[in-house]
């Protein structure tokens, strides 16, 4: 996301290069325009006749604006065509070069340099091309003339007309308004008139023989039509007559419908056979049934069965008797009794009739069946005879409708084929005698100039410089990785900034100075002020953890982060804190406190070897500021003691002092001994340059340091005033 507040600030340091860079450009562009000459324009109106309402009306048409534009569309795209552009290309020339006193424009000085002979040629040539209708190519010499660049020298090619031209329907009215600019009002009007002359002629010359190319084309589609119809009409004629099939419809549907009729009649004789046999060959079957009592077949056989079943029962009932009626003889005596009934039953008839008069009258009944069978048997033969007759009538009617059906559809074709050419003939003709007609409306006349452009092309020229300076100030400060406040400082590492520190200008200001100072310099009341806010943040950071051992770290040399160091000991020894300092380079920083301490009365400065300490530990801790000088050729802190005995020399120095600062060497120099003193602080901060590209060595180190769980944060160091955030 874009700082807008940091982008303004960045647009402010380039505000000169903001404000001159429009005001030359449009100065530039008031000196180009000095001699601009002025412009005139003129107008005319063409009348179509595409959407005339009382057109439309006598054609039976409405208003299809879809076509209507596109209609507009191309007749504005036509007179834009080279044939159109050419013929004014060719009226405009042949005007300066017959009217050479009073020409559009001035001649070129190659034209003027023309013999007479010369221009007559010239001039012959441009209105033989006009004449044919030629179109100007770059192609066309004569006398080692190209009449294209003489043309074209004068302004009159199809390139530079097109761009003073424009062509656009009015509105959505039925006027097309072709309108030109230039610096002659009268060439401007003879543009406009003459274009519009041109079009008309053309497009109504080309309308014109389209039309009646179309009509001609239509008339002998007609004809032929015609022709063929009248052919197809008398085949047909000439055919019903000669096969006397004149509604060879009708008498097929009618045969067909007695073929129905008689296929009727053969079904039902069909069935009134079948049905006849299927009674006789029943009558049978119960004339030759022995079993069928109604007939008395089996009617002795039935009395002896009752005879037999009587004198069992006789048996069983004096059985039943002497047994003293036993219930199992009285079933016996009881089914016996049953079965009686039933042959008895069954022996007797159920109307009573005699069987013998049943017998007859079936007898009776067959005869009159088989003589109905025979019947019908001889009704079937002259049906088929029927049949037959009808189909062969029929079949031979078929081959005759199918050539009578052929010739009719072929008949109809041709009828539809001419009706469909006469309607086509008969709309052309229509729209021949009432399409739309080109007309000027309004002719293009001489006016005065138009307002002059040269304020649009300042203000243009201005809001362009303008853009431009503004879009790479922009693109500038995109691309830029420069980190120059605290608010970019954090957004580049993703982590807590405890605050900043101005930049003090010469060589050998020191600390003595910097606090000392009772000149009122900016610089230094500045300092310190921002020092001493960050010394408050940082004693509140340790309190909360009840850390000791504070580890300051950077990444490039010429970070300021041994200077920063030297000032915050100090700060925190003037709050009456025994601080000591741990680290390289504080050679001169023992003078420098000494003096200032012995002008306050304090006890000075105790310096000793941090190696030596670690063997020894003697330290005296007196002193407000004590300073242990590292060596600076051993790279590795383990390679001095173990990391046991660097723990307890951690601890006695935890206990012996309220603060202490290790000045760890940078982190892109030699990273296993920051690595190493890292280990042994409570907590860390870090020292960036402003000023300084955020490189990818600065993205490594933010990485880690982020990681490191006792990392407070960031110091922005050595920051120019305008970029200061106040801390104060």
């Amino acid at each position: 996301m874009i700082n807008i507040k940091a982008f303004i600030k960045y647009l402010l340091r380039y505000k000169w290069i903001i404000i001159a860079v429009p005001l030359i450009s449009i100065a530039a562009t008031a000196y180009l325009l000095r001699d601009m000459p002025s412009t005139f324009r003129s107008q005319t109106l063409l009348s179509t006749g595409i959407v005339d309402q009382a057109k439309l009306v006598l054609n039976g048409q409405q208003v299809d604006y879809f076509k209507a534009s596109q209609l507009f569309g191309n007749i504005i795209e036509m007179m834009k065509m080279k044939r159109v552009i050419s013929s004014l290309t060719y009226r405009l020339i042949l005007h300066d070069l017959m009217q050479s006193d009073q020409p559009f424009r001035p001649l070129t000085d190659d034209l003027q340099k023309l013999s007479d002979k010369q221009r007559r040629l010239l001039i012959k040539t441009y209105q033989q091309h006009l004449a044919d209708g030629k179109v100007l190519t770059t192609t066309d010499w004569i006398d080692e003339m190209n009449l294209f660049d003489i043309a074209a020298s004068m302004g009159y090619d199809e390139h530079s007309l097109l761009d003073g031209l424009t062509i656009q329907r009015s509105g959505n009215s039925d006027f097309i308004q072709i309108g030109y600019s230039s610096e002659n009002p009268e060439l401007s009007a003879f543009v406009v008139n003459t274009i519009a002359k041109e079009f008309i002629f053309f497009y109504t010359t080309s309308i014109s023989s389209n039309q009646e190319n179309s009509l001609v084309l239509l008339d002998s589609l007609l004809r032929a039509k015609e022709r063929q119809m009248n052919e197809r009409n008398a085949a047909l004629s000439g055919y019903k007559s000669a096969s006397g099939a004149l509604n060879l419809n009708s008498q097929s549907q009618v045969v067909y419908q007695q073929i129905a009729e008689v296929e009727s009649r053969r079904s039902k004789t069909i069935q009134q056979i079948e049905s006849l046999r299927g009674a006789i060959a029943r009558i049978n079957q119960r004339l030759n049934d022995d079993g069928d009592v109604e007939l008395g077949s089996n009617t002795l056989a039935t009395n002896n069965e009752i005879i037999q079943i009587e004198q069992q029962l006789e048996i069983a009932n004096r059985r039943y008797v002497e047994n003293n009626f036993n219930v199992d003889d009285k079933r016996v005596v009881d089914s016996l009794t049953r079965l009686k009934t039933a042959k008895i039953r069954q022996s007797s008839t159920t109307s009573g009739a005699n069987p013998r008069i049943l017998r007859e009258s079936l007898i009776n009944e067959r005869m009159q069946m088989e003589t109905q069978l025979a019947l019908a048997e001889n009704s079937m033969k002259s049906i088929q005879s029927e049949l037959n007759g009808l189909r062969a009538r029929y079949g031979g009617m078929v081959p005759a409708d199918a050539d009578v059906q052929k010739l009719e559809r072929e008949a109809d074709i041709a009828s539809r084929d001419y009706m469909d050419a006469l309607n086509r003939y008969n709309q052309a003709s229509l729209n021949t005698s009432t399409s739309f007609r080109l007309g000027i409306a309004e002719p293009g006349l001489p006016g005065p100039p138009e307002n002059s452009k040269k304020i649009i092309y300042l203000g243009l020229s201005g809001v362009a410089s303008f853009s431009l300076c503004f879009s790479i100030l922009f693109l500038m400060f995109i691309a830029n990785r420069r980190v120059n406040t605290v608010e970019e400082l954090a957004n580049f590492v993703a982590s807590n900034v405890i605050g900043n520190l101005n930049f003090i200008p010469g060589q050998n200001t020191d600390i003595n100075t910097i606090w000392n100072d009772q000149s009122g310099n900016k610089d230094f009341g500045t300092y310190k002020a921002l020092l001493r806010s960050i010394r408050f943040k940082i004693s509140k950071l340790m309190n909360e953890s009840n850390a000791k051992i504070l580890g300051v770290t950077g990444v490039h040399d010429d970070d300021g982060k041994t200077f920063f160091c030297a000032g915050l000991a100090y700060a925190f020894m003037l709050t009456g804190k025994r601080v000591l300092l741990i680290g390289e380079n504080y050679d001169n920083l023992s003078q420098m406190i000494t003096t200032n301490t012995n002008e306050r009365g304090g006890g000075g400065i105790n310096s000793y070897n941090f190696e030596r300490f670690l063997v020894k530990r003697e330290i005296d801790t007196d002193g407000k500021l004590t300073i242990l000088d590292r060596n600076r050729e051993i790279n590795s802190l383990l390679e001095v003691q173990d990391e046991s005995t660097l723990a307890s020399g951690f601890e006695l120095l935890r206990q012996s002092f309220d603060l202490v600062i290790v000045d760890i060497v940078n982190m892109n120099g030699a990273a296993n001994s920051a690595d190493e003193w890292l280990f042994f602080t409570d907590k860390s901060i870090a020292v960036y340059k402003a000023g300084t590209q955020f490189s990818e060595d600065y993205s490594n180190v933010s990485t880690y340091l982020k990681s490191n769980p006792g990392f407070l944060g960031w110091i922005l160091n050595k920051t120019r005033r305008e970029n200061l955030k106040s801390m104060v």
